[in-house]
Order: structure tokens, then C-alpha cells, then sequence
């Protein structure tokens, strides 16, 4: 399905670009899609880069945490 769209979108299957003068629906809609893509890169990485932070953080807990409970048990 996205092959076809970028089939049609460029011109390439059936039609000659040069005839048609007015590709402005076609630029936009490459750059609509590239801009996309970056911005999902970029929430998706905010989202991991979080998510990493705050399981360190619970692993540095769960270390306090068996710590403890081995101090408690030798009393």
C-alpha cells in the first residue's frame, strides 16, 4: 500500500510530471510524511529514554529493598 502511494504521489507509473506544472500536493505530502516520521522518532525515544530512567531507579530501590530485608533477617 505505501509503495502505491509513492507511486502515484511521484508521478512515475502512468503520467509524465512535466505536464502537469502544479506538484505542490505532492511536495507537501512527502514532507507531511518525513516531518511525521521525525516526530514520531522523537516522542518515541522521549518515551523509551523515560521509561529507562525510571527502571533504574526501581532497580536501585529493589537493591535498598533485599538489602533491608538482609539486615533484618541477621537480627
Amino acid at each position: 500500500m505505501m509503495l502505491e502511494l509513492f507511486l502515484n504521489l511521484g508521478c512515475i507509473e502512468a503520467f509524465d510530471c512535466k505536464e502537469f506544472g502544479d506538484l505542490s500536493n505532492i511536495a507537501s505530502t512527502y514532507i507531511g510524511i518525513i516531518i511525521g516520521a521525525l516526530i514520531g522518532g522523537f516522542i518515541s525515544w522521549l518515551i523509551y529514554n523515560r521509561q529507562e530512567k525510571t527502571a533504574v531507579i526501581q532497580k536501585e530501590i529493589q537493591g535498598h529493598i533485599l538489602n533491608l530485608e538482609e539486615s533484618m533477617k541477621l537480627v
